[in-house]
């Protein structure tokens, strides 16, 4: 029932492979250093991917995950440079550190809704890196998770998001404005360093520390958006133990209300010829919405033209079963939040 390990370590000739049906598991180191593994068949019933059990497959660059695995583990596809697009089901619930690590070709990802934390190093150097979709639900983003990720342009993250941890987002050039969501309290070292392209960093009310070098590098700040108070910004300056954020500290500083969502929007149940009808309610200044919609697990998400309330209704079809629907709620400054996902089951 599993693949053992090192089993096909180091073949460099094989190009495709089919698992049959019931292996349950690929053990530590698999298919390691098959540098001319283009494509592989996994079976529907696998439950775990074991470490380092694709890494270095430099010529992989088709492998869809079936929706029974339950783990990633640790290095599992690192330096698979080929892969472009990854879809992840929702059935994982643990990735291990540097799982995607150095995947340069690597465009799009949606990370599963389970998944509680990201751990280190998971897309560190994937240069191509351009979109990312993190579930609400996520918690904490481990140190450098997605270090020196030169393509990523913006990154939305989720307001269950309590810890982002040191250089997590260190050397993501392409940034130009980063966001803290609101469950964040300190923001830590190098989080943002070398950023070189952002302009507008917001940051939560609950912040009490910007420890040491957090936006250094930041070359192109001008703009800080603070939804606290001038009060509490003076005592987030005195816990600096050093000169290594002043570029952040000399930025513009702008007090904003903060910006909350009280309301998620619920799953809907509902038969089709009916109304569903989706809510938020979110508090902030100059509030704007758009609802976006994905018709395949949250790996593609498009705009609903003119859905700009905090209501959306739409005509439930036959077709419409597993729609999902989110919201983006942003303010006066430009920044804003996703809502969590919600399902439309027909």
């Amino acid at each position: 029932e599993s693949i053992g390990g090192y089993a096909f370590q180091g073949l460099t000739k094989i190009t495709d492979i089919s698992l049959p049906e019931g292996i349950k598991s690929i053990g530590e180191s698999a298919f390691e250093g098959c540098y001319s593994l283009s494509t592989i068949s996994l079976p529907t019933g696998l439950k775990e991917i074991g470490e380092k059990a694709f890494m270095s497959c430099f010529d992989l660059f088709q492998i869809d995950i079936p929706s029974s695995v339950e783990v990633i583990g640790r290095s599992a596809f690192l330096g698979c440079e080929s892969i472009t697009n990854l879809f992840i089901p929702d059935s994982v619930n643990e990735i291990g550190d540097s799982a995607f690590a150095l995947c340069y070709s690597l465009k799009n990802i949606k990370l599963p809704t389970a998944l509680k934390t990201l751990e280190s190093f998971s897309f560190d150097g994937c240069e191509d890196l351009e979109y990312v979709v993190l579930p609400y639900g996520l918690e904490t983003i481990n140190p450098y998770a997605f270090h020196d990720c030169k393509s990523l342009r913006a990154v939305p993250l989720p307001t269950s998001l309590r810890k982002i941890e040191i250089g997590a987002f260190e050397g993501c050039s392409g940034l130009e404005r980063f966001s803290f969501p609101s469950g964040i309290t300190v923001i830590s070292n190098a989080a943002l360093k070398d950023c070189t392209n952002v302009k507008s960093i917001a940051i939560p009310a609950g912040v009490t520390k910007v420890l040491s070098e957090a936006a250094a590098g930041c070359t192109s700040l001008t703009d800080v958006y603070y939804y606290g108070s001038e009060e509490s910004w003076e005592k987030v300056k005195l816990s600096q133990t050093d000169d290594s954020n002043q570029l952040l500290l000399n930025a513009n500083i702008n007090f904003m209300e903060p910006l909350y969502i009280m309301v998620q929007p619920e799953d809907i149940v509902s038969p089709a010829g009916k109304e569903a009808v989706f809510h938020v309610k979110a508090s902030g200044t100059n509030l704007e919405y758009q609802w976006g919609y994905s018709l395949d697990s949250g790996a593609t998400w498009y705009v609903l033209d003119g859905a700009i309330n905090n209501t959306l209704v739409i005509d439930v079809l036959e077709n419409s079963d597993g729609v999902l629907f989110r919201c983006f709620v942003s303010d006066a400054s430009g920044f804003g939040f996703f809502s969590r996902i919600a399902v439309l089951n027909v």
